[in-house]
């Protein structure tokens, strides 16, 4: 398993659920995925193992 429980998406509206779809996904040369979080104001960076 990479990641688990990030909040991603955006936050709930009454009265439906969260949206928990990422705005934001990009993946570098590397491999390295970054991935943004509305909830959060967050950026995510996942970087495969060598």
């Amino acid at each position: 398993m990479v990641a688990s429980k990030l909040r991603i998406g955006q936050p709930e509206s009454a009265p439906f659920p969260p949206g928990y779809l990422p705005t934001g996904v990009a993946v570098g040369r590397s491999g390295t995925v970054y991935l943004t979080s509305d909830i959060e104001s967050a950026l995510y960076r996942f970087v495969p193992e060598p």
